[in-house]
């Protein structure tokens, strides 16, 4: 059975299919390809949604969520604005996920620390014509991106991942559904990374502790992929438990997705540069997703530098894998 793979990479979105360890392009849109995907590095927001099959991209540059076909990569329609429409923090929309069911969630992002709260609209599918609204106040960066996990009863529990942080904790925003009363209640959680030194030390990343990709797992785990360091796995608690691989060979992973049920991760370096000797940011490379298993191997890849329209020197984009019909999804 051949294995396919909708891969959603910066600008591009990528239609691929398996065949030994490389990927065979099947449809691409490119960056200036559509209204709500132009040329620049602003749209950045996806997730496969396994209720229809369907992609949800956000566009920042047009502020609405847009529904594109997995299929043929034509435009399905978009998501119903809420009464008030999208308002508050740096960008109005900024990141999506999506729940086994097909309920969307979809948060803004403040990035200056402003009095903004940050807010979340949640679909019950993608008819829904009236989207529910939640907000909380965060004195500090957050909605780089959101992940949901929901159980067989239909309880959703979603976190918008923080950008940078201090040393010791990270607060995030968590949303809770409870499909037993039909309420949803807000609150925060916090992640402790591990100690990787002195923010002020000039051996040390900058950005530490930079998390643009962080997933839940069923099981309350979770992990995170800093800018330029590998993959962090933490307990329920939010205590860190250990480090993963997820480079392809010098290229560092700038994105990476959900685990799937089998143990597969995608990941891309979405920044176009290679690992110095000493583990960070060298000279320009060209851009690659590619495929991990649980035994951290690396069993599809792909360059797709050449889909690409923009460089974007700030690690963004989506990138998700979904198991669903004997398929694979990227």
């Amino acid at each position: 059975m051949k294995t396919r793979l909708v891969l959603l990479v910066i600008l591009t979105i990528l239609l691929s299919s398996i065949f030994a360890a490389g990927l065979e392009t099947v449809w691409s849109i490119k960056g200036g390809e559509a209204d709500w995907l132009p040329d620049g590095d602003l749209t950045r927001g996806a997730a496969y949604n396994p209720d229809t099959g369907n992609i949800l991209v956000v566009s920042r540059d047009t502020e609405e969520v847009v529904i594109v076909s997995a299929e043929d990569g034509s435009e399905v329609g978009t998501l119903a604005e809420p009464a008030g429409g999208f308002e508050e923090g740096t960008f109005v929309i900024n990141a999506v996920d999506v729940t086994p069911s097909g309920v969307i969630i979809v948060s803004n992002l403040d990035v200056d620390d402003s009095d903004d709260p940050i807010k979340f609209y949640i679909w019950e599918n993608e008819a829904d014509s009236d989207p529910q609204v939640l907000e909380i106040a965060m004195e500090t960066r957050a909605g780089d991106n959101v992940t949901a996990i929901e159980d067989a009863d239909g309880n959703i529990t979603a976190l918008s991942a923080r950008d940078t942080g201090n040393l010791e904790e990270i607060i995030m925003a968590r949303l809770t559904y409870d499909a037993g009363t039909d309420s949803w209640s807000t609150d925060t959680f916090s992640i402790f990374p591990p100690d990787l030194g002195d923010p002020d030390d000039p051996d040390v990343d900058p950005d530490y502790p930079a998390f643009r990709s962080f997933h839940l797992n069923e099981d309350g785990t979770s992990y995170g992929k800093r800018a330029t360091r590998n993959i962090f796995y933490f307990d329920e608690n939010g205590e860190y438990v250990e480090t993963g691989n997820v480079h392809y060979g010098n290229r560092r992973a700038t994105r990476i997705s959900p685990f799937t049920d089998d143990g597969l991760i995608a990941a891309t370096n979405l920044h176009f540069q290679e690992l110095d000797d000493d583990g960070y940011p060298g000279a320009a490379i060209d851009t690659w997703m590619w495929i991990w298993n649980e035994d951290e191997e690396i069993i599809a890849y792909k360059n797709i530098q050449d889909l690409l329209t923009t460089a974007n020197g700030n690690y963004a984009g989506d990138i998700e894998i979904v198991e669903q019909n004997g398929e694979i999804y990227v």
